[in-house]
Order: structure tokens, then sequence, then C-alpha cells
């Protein structure tokens, strides 16, 4: 009775997981069933359910075929357990699910939501200063912030990491050109803007 009200509560969620994404949970074989969701940007959630208990592995392959996960669960009638791929380059990874009775292959088409990084270079009125804003950005990768003089000499190099947005005052009160140089880039973009020193 436990085993048969586990199963249907997790068939239930499934059911409901499916709805929501217009697609339904699949076979594994006549006992098993299991669904791959995508849960975020960078999140999949894969929810197995079976009748009978007994071993499931679940490997990952990278779009060259390299394999990047080999889970081995034991002993397991259902789960449900989370992948991140936020590390991961886009591409279409392939899901490998197998238990003794079956074997089923899914793909994943990684494409993040890789928004456009937003910033700001103002100049303080009134200052020989600067001051460089960076708006929300995926802090799993760094942000370079670097200040050149019109000669091209660099005068300032921040590396922000570990950080969800960014603001900082630079004094530029030292430097001799007319203009300067920013430029802000994270290994996917970059953005450059020249700013007058002159009041």
């Amino acid at each position: 009775m436990k085993k048969t009200t586990a199963l249907v509560a997790l068939l239930t969620v499934i059911s409901a997981v499916a709805f929501a994404t217009d697609n339904k949970e699949k076979e594994l074989d006549n006992t098993t069933k299991y669904k791959l969701v995508k849960a975020s940007d960078f999140k999949y959630d894969l929810y197995y359910v079976s009748e009978n208990e007994g071993n499931v592995s679940i490997k990952i392959f990278s779009p060259e075929g390299k394999m990047l996960t080999n889970d081995k669960l034991k002993h397991i009638e259902s789960f449900k357990r989370r992948y991140n791929f936020r590390e991961l380059a886009p591409g279409n990874y392939r899901v490998v699910i197998e238990n003794a009775n079956g074997k089923a292959t899914e793909s994943i088409f990684h494409n993040p939501d890789r928004s456009a990084l937003k910033s700001m270079v103002t100049r303080i009125p009134d200052a020989k200063s600067v001051k460089v804003l960076v708006g929300a950005f995926d802090n799993s990768k760094p942000v370079n912030i670097k200040i050149y003089d019109d000669q091209y000499r660099l005068l300032y190099h921040d590396k922000i990491t570990n950080s969800e947005s960014f603001s900082k005052v630079y004094n530029l009160i030292k430097v001799e050109s007319e203009n300067i140089v920013v430029n802000i880039e994270n290994n996917r973009e970059s953005t450059t803007v020249v700013r007058s020193l002159n009041n």
C-alpha cells in the first residue's frame, strides 16, 4: 500500500510538471516512467518512478561525446535529481537513463540566456573622477574593468568576482590626459567608453 501511494504521488508530480511544460512523461520500460524538465536557465530536473526497486544509472555526454556524469543509484524505486549546467557551454547534450529492464536517451539543447552586460560610465561633476556602474551579471564569470589614459597606458584594473553588480568611483586627479578610455568585459562581450576629464 505504501509503495502504491508513493508511486501515485510521484506520478502526480511528474504529470503536473508534464502538463506545465506541455510534454508527457516517458516510459523507460513497462513499469518505469521518467521525465526530464528544464527547471531554470541552467538547471534540469530528472524525475524517475518505477514499480520495482533496482539500480539506475544516469550518464550525461557533452556535444563532443565526452562523458561528464556517471551517476549510479542502487536499490531505488523513485527519485528527483537536479543537474546544474551553469559551467557548461551551450550545445546539445545527451542524457542516458538505464535500469535493468530498459534504456532511454534524451537530448538537452542547453542554450542559456546570456543577458547583455549593462554598464554605465559617468563623470563626477566638478571632480576629476568617474563612476563606473555594472548592472546585474552572471557572477560565475568575472567582470574586468580597465581604465587607460589617451596614450593607452593602463591606469586601473579591477576584476570583479562573487558579486551580482558593481559600483565604484575612480579618482583620476593625477592623470594628465584630457580623455580616458574605460573597457568593461566579461569574456562574452566588451564595452568601451571614452570620457573627457575636462570641465
